[in-house]
Parts: C-alpha cells; structure tokens; sequence
C-alpha cells in the first residue's frame, strides 16, 4: 500500500493522471478484498488515507485552477481575477 501511495504522488506530480486514476483504483480493488480477514482493519486504514490524500490533491488542484484569472490583460490593468469553477472531466484531463 505504501508503494501505491508512493506511485500516486509520482504519478500526480509530473502530471499524469491516467496512471494516478488507474492506481487509485487499484487501491479501490484491494478495499474490495476481504480474503484475509484479520488485515483488513489495516488495509481499509491504509487505503482510505491514500484515498483522501487523493481528494485533497484534486481539491487543491480545482482551487488552483478557479483562482487563476482568465485573461492575463485584466489582472494587469485592473487587479479584477475572472474566476472559474472547472468541471471535474476537465480537471482530471491528462496534460502528458
């Protein structure tokens, strides 16, 4: 789990985020096994806090997107930003 989390934030990081959706859910996948009973407290633990870790860095990345201004000529003539709130396919669009 802790490769997963690690992979992530690689993935995330240099903007690639097929491969961040793809170990996302692989992590989803191993939540879904219930084989070895006694692990499952520490899995569930461990692949709910990569989950939210995930959440937090789409949440984080939707503010960067809504606070930047649309038009670079109005920030500078008057110090108005023109926010937008991006959807969430455009959001998770993958850059690389």
């Amino acid at each position: 789990m802790h490769g997963l989390k690690d992979e992530i934030m690689r993935s995330w990081h240099s903007d690639d985020r097929v491969t961040t959706l793809k170990l996302s859910i692989k992590v989803a996948r191993l939540l879904m096994d219930t084989s070895v009973a006694q692990f499952y407290p520490t899995i569930f633990v461990l692949g709910a806090d990569i989950m939210d870790m995930l959440g937090d860095m789409m949440t984080l990345m939707q503010i960067v997107y809504a606070l930047k201004p649309k038009r670079k000529d109005q920030q500078r003539s008057t110090g108005i930003f023109i926010f937008d709130i991006v959807d969430f396919g455009q959001a998770c669009e993958n850059k690389g």
